[in-house]
Parts: structure tokens; C-alpha cells; sequence
């Protein structure tokens, strides 16, 4: 019956009544429509209409949104409570992957997420969903990073592919050195003598491709090594969480489930190994060794990687809250005085002490911003048996393709997936599915964002909000186009703007669509060319020298070339 009333309200023309209506940017609409909340232009007369438009209409092909604070959720007809926020520069023509990841947000109540995409070298949607606090009142913002867990090998996998270019490490140097021949690369004594002589065997390379001989699997009985911090602790007597040199030291006191190189397994043991190796072999701090020589090339800032924190009042301005779902665990900084006398008021929500987010740092520890981890995607293999290694695109086909997910136990669930035709897609969530047999969140979105770009419900833009493509088909800001001035070498960071070309109409009318038409003919010819040698010197008056087409002040062979090179029709 709701369906149906709409439909006649909508059939009976454009009827824009309210202040709401009124008071929203109309400028780039139509008469009669509107700029909804994603950037679309959708009737007005739909707001206020007994329906709640969250996208399950359409306008002109596009997905209509007015459940927004502007326009008063839909002028009543939707239900705050199942708004979200959203920060992050709108793309109109990706509208409906925004509405895919509210309707996920509000059906499995998800109150924080981002997601990014990048297409061709360049990112063009980074979008930042729900809110920044438990209490929903501080919305997530455009520079919130978030627990990446376990996306955070292959930027451990990148800096050992870093420091074997650079001739520091070797791909199959042993790892651990337990007194056999030759050694390796980390001398850590063994907590309690050595669990498997095997150990002295697992070399670099069986750690990138998790085949060192761990196993967590429930079928060992032996479960995640890592996350066995207050046993590390109680045993070594201390109250503080077991740094990873300890967590190793007593690793090397425990068995190995498969000889080395035998199985493959996932293993959280690999990776810790590998942080540390960077750590002692790069010579510095190894998230500082991470942005200067994989992500800092990239065009990633510092700002947008960081070690992550255990500690609420410790961690970064930019994280949000991570939801617990009412999970515990024990706090791993309790002492072992508390642990042992009261064990029951030892427990807290599990992402903010069940584990020691620090010493993560080689297998699940960073916070990142979408963007990073998009450049990081476009330059670096993110899974594999060449995970780490720089990517070469040119020998990859449209179907090639990988990703790294990562979960922390509760509070966390990412994905990084790239593949071969262009496009790089991540996603991040301040909740982890429980239901082992529930396909991630991130997953899913993932699995959406394919989708609807396979079937034409979105559209993904060659650049961002903002900014056009130029004459060599790169991303420059939109408002140099037109704006008086003739742009063709302006330089935009690293990138020499150029509009200056028939397809963006010369600049808008900025540019004279030929410059070395010196005598307006409508062609290059031979009286231009004897023009330009006539002028040659300096310029008396640089601001009126028409000759001198590369502005530097003379009329030399530079211009003479330009000339000669652009000989012929003007068109």
C-alpha cells in the first residue's frame, strides 16, 4: 500500500513545499529536483512524502537518499536511528555502494567503517562511515585510521623484500640462530631449551609463505602462539605483556606441528618472526623503516600509518572505538599478583587488553587510512608466494588478482584486494563477524563493489570528486579548467597540468588552440616558422612576446622546434 501511495504522489508532478526543500543546494539540479544526500539530483517532492527514501528508489537511474540530517531524514518519513554518518568526498555515480554499506551497517549494527577504491593509480572513493565513539555522537572523520590486523603482513612482507634488494638479508637465510652451522639471523636463547631441532631450519622464505612449521589449527591442540601472552608472562615472572623477543624466545621452546618447508599453514609465529627481523635489521624503528623505503614512494604520508595501541586512552585521535560485542578477556596487563588473587576482575573488553596490540607489529599491529593501504595495493603484491614483491603490471592479465584479509578477536575486520584490470578496493570495520560460517564484512562489500560495477550500478569515475582528467589523462583540480588563466604546464605536486588540448577545448577558451598560428591563418606554415627566426634574441617585452611559446623569456631553437613540430593545420 506504501508502494502504491507513492507512486501516485510521485505521478503527480513536482510539488516542492517546506523550508527543507528550500534550504538545500539546488544549483546543480534541475528545476524541481534537488541534491540529495550522495550527491544525486532527486525530486523534491519525494521529500516529505510518507516514504522513506534510503536508496530504494530511483531518479533519472541513479539511487535517491534523503535520510540525512540536512534534509531532516527524509523530512520525517525515515528513522534516524538507522542513519550513519558519512564523511569522505561523494562520488553520485557510486551512490549505490554507499547505500550497499549503510543497509550491512544497519542490519548487523556496525557503527564504523571505511572503504576506498582506487582505479588506475588513483583514488578515487575513500568514504568513512558511522561514528568515532561508543556513544554515537562523534562522527568518523577523513583522516581516521583503523586496525588493519593481519592486512599488516604483506607491508611486513614488503620491507624483507626491501632489505634482501638492498643485499642486507637473503631470502634463505635461516632465521633463528640455535647454535648450527652457519647460524642465523636472530640470536635468541631458547625460553627452555629448544622445542624442535627442525627450528634451525626455517629459513625467510618459509615464513613469508607460512610454511615454518607452525600450525594453530585446533587439530594440533597447540592454538595461536601468539595470543598465549599472560602464560609467556606467568612463566618468565613479570607483569608487563611478553615483548615479541620474548614471545620468541618462548616459541623456540615449544614443538613444531610440520617440518619446515613441508606445509603450508597460516601462522601468525612467521610473521612476528619477520617484524623482528626488520626491527633488528633495518636498523630503526620498523614502522619508520615501512613509510621511508615501501610507503613514503608511494605518495603515502606518515601520518597515515602507525603502530596501533592496546590502550583506549593511548591510541591515536583518528581510531575509533572497536566493538567488543560484549566479548572479555584477560587483561594482559593485569599483574600477576591480581591474576592470581582475583582473576575474575582481571577481564576486559577484549580489543582494549585481551591481547597486546604493540607487540603485533609484524603480523596484525599497524592502523592505516584507506588510502594507504590503496597505494601500498597498487605497488606491492598483497598475498601469494610473492607477497611483498614490487608489482609488474605489465605482465599481468585481467584476471589476475589477490587479497589479504585480517580479523582481530572481536573489533576488527579488513580486506585488501587487488587485481590486474586497474582496480584496488579495501575495506575496514570496528567489528569482526562471530559466526564462523558469516562471510566477512569486508568480503561482502568486496563481493558488492564487483558487482555492481560488472552490472552497471555504479560507475567508477577516472578521477575523484573535484578533479577532471587533463590532456595526458591525468587527475588535476577541476577549477583550473576555465578559470582564466592558460594551464598547460602548471604544475599539481609531481604533475605538470596540461588543458591546453581540443578535447577540453583549449582550456575552456584559456588557451589559443594554436599558438604558433603567429599570423591567425588557421595553419603552421612557412611565414610562422621565418616569424620565429625573425624574433630570435631576447624578448623586449616577455609579456607580450607571442613567439616565445615556452615563456622563457627568448625566442630560441626551443621555439623555433615547437614551431616546426607543430606544422600543418591548426585542426
Amino acid at each position: 500500500m506504501k508502494r502504491e501511495y507513492k507512486a501516485v504522489v510521485r505521478a503527480l508532478g513536482m510539488i516542492v513545499g517546506g523550508a527543507l526543500i528550500g534550504a538545500a543546494a539546488q544549483a546543480d539540479c534541475p528545476p524541481g529536483y534537488v541534491l540529495d544526500c550522495l550527491g544525486n539530483c532527486g525530486p523534491a517532492h519525494w521529500v516529505d512524502d510518507s516514504s522513506c527514501d534510503d536508496g530504494s528508489y530511483q531518479a533519472s537511474g541513479n539511487p535517491i537518499f534523503f535520510n540525512c540530517p540536512q534534509w531532516g531524514f527524509d523530512g520525517g518519513d525515515c528513522d534516524p536511528d538507522l542513519w550513519r554518518p558519512i564523511f569522505g568526498a561523494a562520488v553520485p555515480s557510486m551512490a549505490a555502494l554507499d547505500i550497499a554499506m549503510l543497509n550491512l551497517m544497519n542490519d548487523k549494527d556496525i557503527t564504523a567503517a571505511t572503504m576506498g577504491v582506487m582505479k588506475d593509480g588513483v583514488v578515487v572513493y575513500q568514504r568513512f562511515f558511522g561514528w568515532q565513539d561508543q556513544a554515537r555522537t562523534e562522527p568518523l572523520l577523513s583522516d581516521t585510521m583503523m586496525r588493519v590486523a593481519s592486512v599488516t603482513k604483506p607491508h611486513t612482507a614488503a620491507c624483507i623484500r626491501a632489505l634482501i634488494a638492498d643485499g642486507v638479508i637473503q631470502l634463505n637465510d635461516n632465521v633463528f640462530d640455535v647454535g648450527q652451522p652457519g647460524g642465523g639471523l636472530l640470536d635468541i636463547e631458547p625460553f627452555d631449551g629448544l622445542g624442535h631441532p627442525q627450528l634451525a631450519n626455517v629459513t625467510v622464505d618459509h615464513c613469508l609463505r607460512h610454511r615454518g612449521g607452525w600450525n594453530r589449527n585446533s587439530t594440533y591442540g597447540v592454538g595461536d602462539l601468539t595470543y598465549k601472552e599472560i602464560e609467556i608472562k606467568t612463566a618468565l615472572g613479570q607483569d608487563a605483556p611478553p615483548t615479541p623477543e620474548q614471545v620468541c624466545s618462548w616459541v623456540l621452546s615449544q614443538p613444531l606441528q610440520h617440518n619446515p618447508g613441508a606445509t603450508r599453514a597460516y601462522s601468525n609465529v612467521g610473521f612476528m618472526v619477520l617484524g623482528l627481523i626488520v626491527e633488528q635489521y633495518a636498523g630503526k624503528d620498523p614502522v619508520e623503516f615501512l613509510h621511508e623505503r615501501v610507503l613514503a614512494p608511494t605518495g603515502v604520508l606518515s601520518a597515515e600509518v602507525e603502530l596501533g595501541r592496546t590502550l583506549p586512552a593511548m591510541r591515536h585521535a583518528s581510531e575509533p572505538w572497536y566493538d567488543d560485542q560484549g566479548k572479555t578477556g584477560l587483561n594482559v596487563f593485569a599483574s600477576l599478583s591480581d591474576l592470581a588473587n582475583n582473576p575474575d576482575g582481571q577481564y576486559v573488553p577484549r580489543p582494549d587488553g585481551a591481547w597486546c596490540q604493540e607487540a603485533r607489529v609484524g603480523q596484525g599491529g599497524l592502523i592505516m587510512t584507506p588510502r594507504a593501504l590503496l597505494h601500498f595495493l597498487d605497488n606491492y603484491q598483497t598475498a601469494g608466494d610473492n607477497i611483498g614483491i614490487p608489482r609488474n603490471k605489465s605482465t599481468e592479465s585481467t584476471s589476475w588478482n589477490w587479497f589479504h584479509s585480517g580479523s582481530l578477536r572481536t573489533g576488527t575486520s579488513s580486506i585488501a584486494h587487488q587485481w590486474g584490470d586497474g582496480y584496488n578496493f579495501v575495506a575496514i570495520f570496528n567489528k569482526t563477524e562471530l559466526d564462523s560460517d558469516e562471510q566477512s564484512y569486508p568480503a561482502i562489500m568486496r563481493d558488492t563493489f564487483r558487482t555492481m560495477m560488472s552490472n552497471g550500478t555504479i560507475t567508477v569515475p577516472d578521477c575523484p570528486p573535484g578533479y577532471v582528467s587533463d590532456c595526458n589523462d591525468n587527475c588535476v583540480p577541476a577549477v583550473w579548467l576555465g578559470n582564466g588563466v592558460c594551464d598547460t604546464d602548471t604544475w599539481f605536486g609531481s604533475i605538470e597540468a596540461d588543458f591546453n588540448c581540443a578535447q577540453l577545448n583549449w582550456d575552456e577558451g584559456d588557451c589559443t588552440p594554436c599558438p604558433s598560428d603567429l599570423d591567425g591563418n588557421g595553419e603552421v606554415d612557412i611565414n610562422d616558422i621565418l616569424q620565429v627566426i625573425a624574433d630570435f634574441g631576447m624578448c623586449a617585452d616577455p609579456s607580450n612576446c607571442p613567439s616565445d611559446f615556452d615563456g622563457d623569456g627568448y625566442v630560441d631553437i626551443d621555439d623555433l622546434l615547437a614551431t616546426i613540430g607543430a606544422f600543418g593545420s591548426c585542426f
